[in-house]
């Protein structure tokens, strides 16, 4: 997250830090995202200083309001061309990838969760002398199994979540951005009569731009 020059004192940011030109998560391997280390630099900076304005990175790529926006407008113009345009359709393509992404780890999730209650329920047959046959009839391995799915569920339902808030995010983002880029090609004497509440309901007219 950034990288530290020399040893200072608690508080004295002058010479701990200099900033990044890229977000650490645009940079970090496999393995940095897989295991969340990616802003370990920046917690270790929060554990001995006050965070300022300054210490944060750029925003990610993915995050930037003008590509958010910029995907939306794309997949709005596209829906323009259909007899009946919905603008929910057109947020659900600005971000398809994502929804995939997500859907995919949830469904693997929702299994695993499954599979390990079931191997639970063959865990308590072989405990009962009623084992459910093959290798599903050793006790041991059906305690590893049900270890193993445990853990790998830990893992998906860390990334699950965070990719979700991530989208959720970002479809506040580009929908601010939207609503931002609509606002300021109002008419001045029109945008001072109009409130600011009553822009956002009207989902039609912040599409046309």
């Amino acid at each position: 997250m950034v990288k530290e020059t020399e040893k200072s004192p608690p508080g004295d940011t002058s010479s701990v830090f200099q900033p990044l030109a890229d977000n650490p998560y645009d940079t970090a391997s496999w393995w940095e995202l897989f295991v969340f280390k990616w802003p370990e630099g920046l917690l270790s900076l929060g554990a001995t200083t006050v965070l300022e304005h300054e210490h944060l990175p750029p925003n990610p790529r993915g995050e930037s309001s003008s590509r958010l926006m910029g995907k939306f407008l794309a997949a709005w113009r596209e829906e323009k061309k259909k007899a009946e345009p919905w603008i929910v359709r057109a947020f659900y393509y600005t971000f398809v990838e994502e929804f995939g992404w997500i859907g995919t780890l949830g469904i693997i999730e929702t299994f695993l969760k499954v599979y390990q209650a079931a191997l639970l329920g063959y865990l308590i047959g072989w405990i009962t002398d009623d084992p459910g046959g093959g290798y599903l009839s050793n006790g041991y391995t059906l305690a590893g199994l049900i270890s193993l799915t445990g853990i790998l569920n830990l893992i998906l339902h860390h990334h699950f979540f965070m990719y979700v808030w991530r989208l959720g995010m970002q479809f506040r983002v580009s929908v601010i951005a939207v609503i931002y880029n609509k606002a300021i090609k109002l008419d001045l004497r029109a945008l001072s009569r109009t409130a600011t509440a009553e822009l956002a309901p009207n989902a039609a007219a912040i599409a046309a731009i």
